[in-house]
Parts: structure tokens; sequence; C-alpha cells
């Protein structure tokens, strides 16, 4: 027995290429199935796969082909092609080079999809107006997910990074295969039951093919996710991917990195905010303090004519006024009736007997009795009688009666002394 030929795996690869481009029918095949997990590449390449109902099988079309479509191909589309049947060396895998692509009608899945697609939206499903906020800074968020998935990775990481405060509950559910949809109802009712409550759920998973994440299309879930009473938040695969768990839930994110950015708020930007509120209040609490100091001024004057202390105060000024002016006139009387004492005094003294005697008169008065004495005949003859002087007064008796005559018709006189 001949020995076996020892290959390469590259060399084996190359054979078995070369024997496919070798064959007839594979050079030019005409293929029709339906279109699933279909990826446009950065570089303009489509990469997806056809299926029927019992074999699946890998394709791609080149950039040129491409842009000659006049359609934009997705999941789930029944379509026709031409191509070839090759292989990737590098890979070792057998797949089919499109070359031209047109529609072919529905899909059974696509069919399904878009089936249950009016069904619910007819029955309001999807209507905005049951859609719930989500919470601008929840406290608890509950993840429904594969515990070992990239998806969960992607939202711890973020949230770390955006939001660490705020607590993660995590819910470890089945994303693909038959009992996923189960499970992942099972997640949201829970949340929904549990005590204390999240403040929002994120349901999804990573990327995969479109049976992969068929299991988000589930009657039932979309059902679920309707009757929550937290908001959710659908993550489901990549961007260009879309379920009926999309349309039912309250936002869909295009990844579960992006639900990540939309339920957790970053911590510069509430930093920011917080700012922005101080600010606000600062400027509202002086708006109030100077309108209420406005306004206790204007109290303040208002109380001021009705309060009893100022109107006490106002009448200790003219009590105080009427004070000075009773002294002013107290002391304008008295300076009056000073100088009218003095003018009395004055004419007092000019009248007082006793100032003609520096002028070189005396006067006589009884000396028992001290009365004045006017008349001569007052000086009876043996009576005794006082003569005051300017500088004294003398005792004198009347020894004998004389007559004093002054003046007569020729206007001389006579003066007769008396003898004493």
């Amino acid at each position: 027995m001949p020995s076996a030929l020892v290959f390469s795996v590259s060399q084996l690869n190359e054979y078995v290429k070369n024997l496919l481009s070798r064959d007839p029918l594979l050079k030019s095949v005409r293929l029709s199935g339906e279109l699933s997990n279909v990826k446009l590449h950065s570089s303009g390449h489509m990469y997806f796969s056809v299926r029927d109902s019992d074999s699946v099988i890998q394709a791609v079309m080149f950039r040129s082909q491409v842009e000659k479509l006049k359609f934009l191909p997705a999941d789930g589309m029944r379509v026709e092609m031409t191509g070839n049947v090759s292989i990737y060396p590098r890979d070792g895998r057998y797949q089919f080079y499109a070359q031209s692509m047109r529609l072919d009608g529905q899909g059974a899945g696509y069919a399904a999809f878009e089936a249950l697609k009016l069904k619910l939206e007819a029955e309001g499903l999807f209507d905005q107006a049951y859609k719930k906020a989500l919470p601008a800074y929840p406290q608890r968020v509950g993840v429904v997910t594969s515990p070992t998935g990239a998806a969960l990775q992607d939202i711890l990481q973020i949230s770390a990074r955006r939001c660490p405060a705020v607590e993660i509950v995590l819910y470890p559910a089945l994303v693909q295969g038959v009992d996923a949809a189960a499970s992942v109802r099972k997640g949201i009712r829970m949340f929904n039951a549990l005590e204390p409550k999240v403040d929002v759920i994120i349901v999804g998973r990573g990327g995969g093919s479109a049976e992969d994440l068929w299991v988000f299309n589930d009657e039932m879930l979309a059902r679920a996710c309707f009757a929550s009473k937290i908001p959710i938040v659908s993550a489901v695969g990549h961007e260009i991917d879309l379920t009926i768990l999309d349309f039912v839930a309250d936002l869909r994110a295009p990844t579960p990195s992006a639900a990540a950015e939309l339920v957790f708020p970053s911590r510069e930007e509430t930093l920011e905010h917080l700012d922005y509120l101080c600010e606000g209040m600062k400027r509202a609490v002086f708006q109030q303090i100077g309108g209420m100091r406005q306004q206790l001024k204007w109290l303040e004057l208002r109380m001021a004519k009705v309060s009893p202390e100022n109107d006490l105060k106002h009448k200790r000024a003219r009590l105080a006024q009427l004070k000075r002016a009773l002294q002013e006139g107290i002391g304008h009387d008295m300076r009056q009736t000073q100088m009218r004492f003095a003018g009395i005094l004055t004419r007092l003294e000019m009248a007082n007997p006793l100032q003609i005697l520096s002028r070189g008169f005396t006067l006589a008065r009884d000396a028992e009795t001290g009365r004045m004495l006017t008349h001569a005949h007052e000086a009876a003859v043996g009576s005794e009688v006082e003569i005051l002087f300017q500088d004294g007064a003398r005792y004198a008796t009347i020894t004998r009666e004389g007559q004093e005559q002054i003046g007569g018709e020729n206007g001389h006189g006579s003066k007769e002394k008396d003898h004493i």
C-alpha cells in the first residue's frame, strides 16, 4: 500500500480550493435562500449567511458588487444570487462569493418578524405614550444578560468610569437557545417584584447571528417588557440589529455599551450640572433676599407710621421742644422781670431819702418811735430827735420852737433858725 502524502494545512486548503475552482458547476452558481447575520464592513465588503430550512452557508460580496445593489440587504430577506463557490485558505472555510443579488420575496423568518411587529403595533405596545422616562440619577440598575458575556463586561466597565456609586444588580439569564426567552422574561419579572426596586433595567446581549438574536423577537418577552413598571432599555446586538424588544422597550440602545452610556450619568457632567444648579440657587436666594429686604423696608416705613414706640418718640421730641420753649419763655420773662426790678431798684435808690444825705442834707426822726419828721411842729420842745447824717446819727433835744419862712411875695425870703 503506497504511503499517503503529507500536506501542511495551507497546502491542503489550496488543493481543495483548486479542486473547487476546476468544477464547472461551482464556477457559476445561482443560489437562493434567506439572508442572515448581514454585516457591512468598513472596507465596503458585505459578509452574511444564506440559509434554508435545513442548512446554512457563509457568503461574502465584495465592495465593487455591493455598490451596484439597488437595495440594502437585511436579515430575513429572501434573495437570489449568482456567484461561485470557493474556499478561503486562511480559515479553511468554504463559502459562496456573491457577484449579484436580487430580492426573491420574503423569507419565513422575516415574514414572521413583520407579522408580529404589525400585531403588537396595532395593540399599541409601541406607542410613545406608554414609554417611561429613564431616571436622570439612578441608584440601582438591574441587568438581564449572560454573566459570562461581553455585554456585561462592557456595562460594568462603563459604569465604573461614569458613575461608580451606582449599584448594579445582575440577573444571570440565558440569551441564546430555546429556553432563553423564558429566562429573560423571568429576569424582568423578578426585578419588578424585587425590594428594594431597581430604577432601570438593561436587557440584552452582544452581537451574534440572526438566529442568535431571535430570542428577542419572542411575543411573550415583548409583553413582559410592556407590562414592566420599571423602565427598560433594550441593548441587543450591534447597531444594525433590530428586534421586537427594541420596539417595545422604553428606550433602544444600539449596543450594550451605548445602553450603559445612556443609563449611567457622567460624573463630570453631574458635577457640572450640580455647579450650575448651585449657581442658580445662589442667584435665586440673593434675588429672594433682595426682594425680602425691599419688603422689610416697606414694612418698616409702614410700621413707623403706626408704631406706639415711634409715636412715643415723636411725643417725647415734641415734649422736649415744648420744654425748651418753656425754659426759653421763663428765662425771657425772668430777664424782663429782672430788668424791671433793676429799674425799680434804680428808681427806689434814687428816691431813697438816705441818698439825699450824701448831698449834704440831714434827716430827722422821732427818737422814740423812729418816725421821720417832715414838719417842724412834729418836733415838740423837750422831745428827743435823731438826726441822720451821711456818716452817722446824732441825738438832740428840742429846747425851743423856731420858724423858718422860705420865699415871700416878692420872691425874697427870710430865714429864722431854730434853736436846738
